[in-house]
This record gives C-alpha cells, sequence and structure tokens, in this order.
C-alpha cells in the first residue's frame, strides 16, 4: 500500500448493471489512485464479480460510465483490445483459470502475443515475470499440472502483469489456497506493488484481507455502495450490519506489515 495521489487510473462513475430481471449493481461510484488499492468487500452476490468483470471490459454496464487513465471504458472492437493493455485480471480459482494444454512459457507470454509484443523480448520478459513472482525456476516447458495452487496463482499473477498493466483486477484470489499459501500470494501483491508502482482493485469477503492490503474499501450490499472510504475507518466503524457478519480470517506468522497509526 501506498499514499500516492495523483489522477485517478481508474474512475467508475454511476455504474448499473441489470442481469435477468435484477438489478445487480445500483449507481456504484468510486475512484483508485495509481498504487494503491481500493478492495470491494461484501457477500456473496453483492455483485462484487459483476463490477470486476465491467471493469476489466468483459462486461457493459446498463448505466454510469468506466474511466481507465482519464477515458472512457471503449464498449467493444480493437480500442477495448487496445485500451485493456492497461489492465491485468487475476482470477480467484488458479485451477480452473489455467489452460492445462499451455505451458509455462505459453500461459505467461499469452497477453505478449495477444497485444503484439512478443517480439520486442518477449521470451526474456516471461522470465523477468516469472523470477518476479517466485517462480524462476520453474521449467517453460513444464505445465500447470505439475504445480501447486499457491505456483499456479503465481503464474496467474505473472500472466496478468505481462503487458505491464496500470491496474490489476484481483478477484478473490486468495480464496482457494489454504491459509498459509494466501499470506505468502497476498504478501507478494503488495511486494510487486512496492516495485512497480501497479494499483489493484481487489475484490473479497474476508475482513482480515481487507484490512492488510487495502488503502480504501468499498461495501457493496444487493448491488449498492453502503459505505466507502479509508480501510480503518470502515472496519473500525461498519455501517452496514451486513459488513459485521462477514469473516476475518488470521494467519500465525504471516509476515504482514503493521496496520496504519490509529488502525484496529
Amino acid at each position: 500500500m501506498t499514499g500516492r495521489h495523483t489522477a485517478p487510473v481508474l474512475e467508475v462513475q454511476g455504474v448499473g448493471k441489470h442481469h435477468r430481471g435484477r438489478r445487480t449493481l445500483r449507481e456504484v461510484s468510486f475512484t483508485v489512485a495509481p498504487g494503491t488499492t481500493v478492495a470491494v468487500v461484501g457477500e456473496s452476490g453483492s455483485g462484487k464479480s459483476t463490477l470486476a468483470r465491467i471493469v476489466a471490459g468483459l462486461d457493459r454496464p446498463d448505466t454510469g460510465r468506466v474511466l481507465l487513465r482519464g477515458k472512457p471504458l471503449p464498449r467493444r472492437g480493437r480500442a477495448l483490445r487496445e485500451a485493456r493493455r492497461d489492465i491485468g485480471f487475476v482470477f480467484q480459482d488458479p485451477y480452473a483459470s489455467l489452460d492445462p494444454r499451455f505451458t509455462v512459457e505459453q500461459t505467461v507470454a499469452e497477453p505478449l502475443h495477444a497485444h503484439g509484443l512478443w517480439r520486442d523480448g518477449g521470451r526474456e520478459r516471461v522470465r523477468e515475470l516469472l523470477n518476479a513472482v517466485g517462480m524462476g525456476s520453474a521449467p517453460a516447458h513444464a505445465y500447470p499440472g505439475e504445480f501447486s495452487g499457491g505456483q499456479r496463482q503465481r503464474l496467474c499473477l505473472a500472466r496478468a502483469l505481462a503487458a505491464r498493466p496500470r491496474l490489476v483486477i484481483c478477484d478473490e484470489p486468495t480464496s482457494a489456497l489454504d491459509v498459509c499459501v494466501q499470506a505468502q500470494i497476498l504478501n507478494l501483491l503488495m511486494d510487486l506493488q512496492e516495485s512497480l508502482g501497479i494499483s489493484y482493485l481487489f475484490i473479497t469477503h474476508d475482513l482480515h484481507v481487507v484490512r492488510r492490503i487495502s488503502d480504501e474499501a468499498v461495501v457493496l450490499t444487493a448491488g449498492r455502495v453502503t459505505q466507502h472510504g479509508p480501510t480503518r475507518r470502515v472496519i473500525a466503524a461498519p455501517q452496514d450490519p451486513a459488513t459485521r457478519t462477514l469473516p476475518d480470517t488470521a494467519w500465525a506468522g504471516a509476515r504482514f506489515p503493521p496496520p496504519a497509526s490509529g488502525a484496529p
């Protein structure tokens, strides 16, 4: 987490969405500053993953708009593909989100090929990324099935960073992992943010994760923002009863930085 305050990397302005006749998002608004983490937290079905898909350009809002680096996110075509170079995505399940037919190199290189970057030192970029996520010893021609869940999630993170995005969306990236590996992945995310200056939109239902990794928290309840502000304030004084029922896990011996001064 950092304290940088310049023009937002991401602006979500009054986003609304209907799905199968039901309103899943209602006038959702917030911003993400460069080098910071905003956590979107809420119960299952609150609209968190729908919001993540809209920000990533994988789905369209019915109302409102998403701005990436001050420009509206295009709705389709080549312009959308070019804009998505600035967005990385780490999915919840590292077992389902990796193609078992792709080697390690092919997995991490996928965005480089998609954005026409492979010829500009693609193989060296893949090795650099694997080193950055602690997978430098992984054979380039190995397959995902040869690795553990935590190692697969590191490969997912390397893939998300391949095109040097300004924003990485993390949709419950630790929930499918055991508690020790969860702590390792969160520590890695924070280390990468410190070294690369990237921003995270972090989707989660775990208040411990929110407390430790985010600068700001956005609480979603039934698709509506019910609280938004500095994380320590949101956690210390939740305004929505649903927030108090969310899990708050802890990891013995995990290497986390201490909370900011005055935080609980």
